[in-house]
């Protein structure tokens, strides 16, 4: 065997042991993806929204608060907002708020009082300003997909802290989100994004080696190649207008052309 002919059966080789590859790994990604895809899921995100009534300028302070709590309005208040985006109903919620000050009352919307037959809820609650309780537990049992659910909380504020918020689901955390009418949809075709991209780059790998061992091979297609991506830099950067692609070829072929017509070889016989 000639050493050509070995260089190209290594090359070939290795190209087939690329594609080998990556057939392999591609197979091994859609296990995972068809079993997500069969599964039943819910899919759990939650926001939340900060308020305070703070007293209009031109308004004792001291006084604004005192009608606040004769009214028992809280001075603050955050509102949490859930969503579950999955493919199945979510079972179970626990959800926590941990305020800087003591929990005055506590709202669902829709409230247990409504009935909502998407989700069951537990009653709202009026603690009032005699409460010393600073941590408010709720616990929300199957709620049904792509259904908006809020948990307001108003709370008298201490400090300037903001309240911290937890939210579990199926004893698994719960994705914050910044807005949550940005909560991305459940996508059943989503999950063979990760093997079509590994098919895709193992078979660009395979291409370009290749496509590199064919041009390596022949040197003069290498030799042509080169003198073609000279000319195109050459032409972008050191001429005053770039040339375009097309330009650059045809000015080569009619280059050729010329060169051939005044060769030697091609000049017309003399009769003797």
């Amino acid at each position: 065997m000639t050493e050509e002919a070995k260089h190209k059966s290594s090359k070939i080789g290795f190209s087939s042991w690329i594609t080998l590859c990556t057939f392999i790994v591609t197979i091994i990604a859609l296990v995972p993806a068809f079993w997500n895809l069969n599964s039943e899921r819910p899919r759990l995100f939650y926001s939340y929204i900060l308020s305070a009534n703070e007293p209009p300028d031109f308004v004792d302070p001291v006084k604004f608060r005192q009608f606040m709590k004769n009214n028992v309005v809280p001075s603050h208040s955050v509102m949490v907002l859930l969503k579950n985006m999955g493919n199945a109903p979510a079972e179970e919620i626990k959800l926590s708020v941990n305020v800087p000050g003591k929990v005055v009352r506590g709202i669902f919307k829709p409230s247990s009082t409504e009935q909502p037959i998407w989700v069951d809820l537990p009653p709202n609650f009026e603690l009032g300003f005699d409460s010393e309780a600073s941590v408010t537990t709720q616990a929300i049992q199957n709620m049904a997909t792509d259904r908006l659910l809020l948990f307001g909380v108003g709370y008298e504020s201490r400090s300037k802290e903001t309240p911290d918020i937890e939210v579990y689901c199926n004893a698994q955390e719960a994705t914050f989100i910044d807005d949550i009418d940005m909560a991305p949809a459940w996508n059943p075709h989503k999950v063979f994004y990760f093997p079509a991209t590994v098919l895709g780059v193992g078979l660009l790998c395979t291409v370009l080696w290749v496509s590199g061992s064919a041009i390596m091979a022949k040197p003069q297609l290498r030799k042509e190649l080169g003198s073609l991506a000279s000319d195109i830099l050459r032409s972008t950067f050191f001429m005053a207008g770039p040339l375009t692609l097309a330009e650059i070829l045809l000015d080569r072929t009619t280059s050729e052309e010329s060169e051939a017509e005044n060769r030697p070889d091609n000049a017309p016989e003399t009769k003797e």
